[in-house]
C-alpha cells in the first residue's frame, strides 16, 4: 500500500520529564515524517499524566477505536517506552493486534517499522527493550517500597517533617532528639489541659504570652503576615504519642518529653469532653458555611438556650482579639438576610429558565441545530474529498503523469483548502456544541426553581451556596455554587436576544 493514514501517539507520565515532553516527542516525529511523503497524519492522540505500566488511558482508547473503524492504518511513537512499559501488553499489540488489523507500527528511536520484514534478531531486540522498560518501573517501585518498609520495621524516622518539640539527631538522620528550645512549651500545653484549660483557652494563653507558633518557629508558610497558635495545632500536639517516645507502632525509640501516664490522662479527658460536647450541641444550619470577610476564618457560633445564637469571628474570639474584629451577627438576622438573597437568586434563575425554554422553541421551530449538523456533515465530505484528491495527485506524480513542481503546487492549494474548510467545520461544531450545552442547562435550572416556595434549609444551602462571608455591620457577601455556569447562561441568553433584535 502506498498511502498511509497514521495516528501519532504521545504519552507523558511525569510533567517534569523534559527529555520526553510532549513537544519533544512531537518534534522527533515531525522531523521523521518530513521525509515520508506517503504518510498522512489522521490524528494526534495525547495521554499526559498517565503511567505506561497499563493501557487504561483515554487517548490510547480513542486510538484503538479509530483502528477498529478503519480510520487509520498506521501508528507512530517516539520510542517503545512512550507506547507502554508492560512487556506482555506491548508485545500483544505489536505481534498480534496490529498485524490482525493490518496496522503498520513505527517506533522511531528503536528503529522499528513493521512494514519491513523483521528478522529473528530484530524481534529479540524489540522484546528485550520491552522487558527492560517494564523491569525499570518495577525495580524503582520495589526499591522505594522496600526502603520504607525497612525504616518502619526498624522504628526509623521516615518523613523529614519533624514534630514540634523534636529535631533530627545530627549524628543519625533517622532518629529524633528533643529540641530543648521548645520542650517546655510542649510540657506547658499538656499541663494546662490537665489543669482544666480547654483547647480554646490554651490557644488564647499561648498567643497572649507571644509564644512563637510551631509554623513560625520552623519558618513554614511565612508568606502569611501572621502565624499564630490555632485549635488544630494544639489538638495535634495533645493527641500525638511521639511525645511519649513512640514512632509509628514502635515504643521508646527516642527520648520522651511526656510520660505515658500524663499522655493517657489527656486522651481520657479529651474523650470525656468531646462526648459531653456532642451530647449537648446540635448541628446548626449555617455550620461550615460562614466565614469572616476580613481574615477568612470560620465564624464561631456561640449556642444559647434560645433559637437566636450569637456569631463571632473565631480569630477574634479564640485566638487574639487584636488580630481581627468581632464581625458580630445573630443567627436570626443571618437566616433572614440569607433567605432574602436566595429568593433573589431563585427569581433570577426562573427568568433564565424561561428565556432558555423560549430559545429552545425558536431553534426547534426553525430547524437551526439540524442546519448546523447538515453543514458540518457537508464540510466533512469536502475535507474527505480533498484528501482523496491529494492521494490521486500523489499517484499521478509517482506515475510521472504530472511533474514534481505541479504536484507541490496542487498539494499546497489543497492543504489551504482543507485548512479553511476544517476551520469552518470547527466553527459549526463550536456553535452547535455551545447551543446544545446551554439548552441542557434547562434541567439544572429546573432543579433550583423547585425551591422557590420552600423555607431555608441545609439542603438549600448545600445546593445554592459555596460560602457566606460575614462583613461588618451585619452585611453579607454570598459566593454561590456554579456561579460561572449561571454567568455563561446569562451571557448566552443576552447575546441571543440582542442578535434577534
Amino acid at each position: 500500500m502506498n498511502n498511509w493514514s497514521f495516528g501519532v501517539y504521545l504519552r507523558l507520565s511525569n510533567i517534569n520529564d523534559n527529555s520526553n515532553s510532549i513537544n519533544n516527542q512531537r518534534l522527533v516525529i515531525n522531523n521523521f515524517l518530513e521525509k515520508k511523503l506517503d504518510i498522512e497524519i489522521y490524528n494526534i492522540y495525547i495521554d499526559e499524566g498517565f503511567t505506561g505500566t497499563n493501557f487504561d488511558r483515554p487517548a490510547f482508547k480513542a486510538l484503538l477505536e479509530d483502528i477498529k473503524l478503519k480510520r487509520i492504518n498506521g501508528v507512530i511513537v517516539k520510542d517503545l517506552s512512550r507506547f507502554g512499559r508492560n512487556y506482555i501488553s506491548v508485545g500483544t499489540y505489536i505481534d498480534e493486534f496490529f498485524p490482525a488489523n493490518n496496522i503498520r507500527f513505527i517506533s522511531i528511536n528503536d528503529n522499528i517499522d513493521t512494514l519491513n520484514t523483521l528478522n529473528h534478531n530484530e524481534n529479540i531486540t524489540t522484546s528485550f527493550k520491552n522487558i527492560i522498560n517494564e523491569l525499570y518501573v518495577k525495580d524503582i517501585s520495589d526499591k522505594v517500597k522496600a526502603t520504607i518498609s525497612y525504616k518502619k520495621a526498624t522504628g526509623k524516622l521516615i518523613s523529614g517533617n519533624t514534630p514540634y518539640g523534636y529535631m533530627i539527631n545530627p549524628n543519625n538522620k533517622y532518629q529524633l532528639v528533643i529540641d530543648h528550645n521548645v520542650k517546655d512549651i510542649v510540657l506547658l500545653i499538656f499541663s494546662l489541659y490537665i489543669k482544666g484549660y480547654g483547647i480554646n483557652k490554651i490557644v488564647k494563653e499561648l498567643n497572649k504570652r507571644n509564644i512563637v507558633s510551631p509554623a513560625k518557629y520552623k519558618d513554614i508558610n511565612l508568606g502569611k503576615k501572621n502565624i499564630y497558635w490555632t485549635n488544630t495545632t494544639v489538638h495535634n500536639i495533645l493527641t500525638n504519642d511521639v511525645y511519649c517516645g513512640n514512632l509509628e507502632e514502635f515504643t521508646n525509640v527516642h527520648e520522651a518529653i511526656i510520660s505515658n501516664e500524663v499522655f493517657n490522662k489527656v486522651q481520657y479527658l479529651l474523650k470525656e469532653r468531646n462526648t459531653s460536647k456532642n451530647n449537648t450541641n446540635h448541628k446548626y444550619l449555617f455550620s461550615g458555611f460562614i466565614r469572616c470577610a476580613s481574615c477568612k476564618a470560620f465564624m464561631l457560633i456561640k449556642k444559647s438556650n434560645t433559637v437566636n445564637h450569637e456569631i463571632y469571628c473565631s480569630t477574634y474570639k479564640r485566638i487574639n482579639e487584636e488580630l481581627c474584629s468581632p464581625h458580630y451577627i445573630t443567627s436570626l438576622a443571618l437566616e433572614n438576610l440569607v433567605s432574602i438573597e436566595i429568593r433573589k437568586r431563585i427569581k433570577e434563575i426562573i427568568f433564565l429558565k424561561k428565556r432558555l425554554e423560549n430559545i429552545k422553541k425558536y431553534l426547534m421551530k426553525n430547524n437551526v441545530l439540524e442546519a448546523f449538523n447538515y453543514s458540518k456533515d457537508n464540510l466533512k465530505k469536502f475535507i474527505f474529498n480533498g484528501n482523496i484528491k491529494k492521494k490521486d495527485l500523489y499517484e499521478k506524480w509517482k506515475l510521472k503523469i504530472i511533474n514534481y513542481n505541479k504536484y507541490l503546487e496542487w498539494i499546497k492549494f489543497l492543504n489551504r483548502y482543507i485548512y479553511v474548510v476544517n476551520a469552518l467545520k470547527e466553527v459549526c461544531l463550536q456553535l452547535s456544541s455551545n447551543i446544545s450545552s446551554n439548552l441542557e442547562n434547562i434541567k439544572y435550572l429546573k432543579k433550583l426553581v423547585k425551591y422557590k416556595d420552600k423555607a431555608l434549609s441545609k439542603e438549600m444551602l448545600n445546593l445554592f451556596i459555596e460560602v457566606i462571608y460575614i462583613e461588618e455591620k451585619q452585611k453579607l457577601n454570598i459566593i454561590y455554587k456554579d456561579e460561572d455556569k449561571v454567568l455563561k447562561i446569562k451571557e448566552f441568553v443576552e447575546e441571543f436576544f440582542s442578535e434577534q433584535l
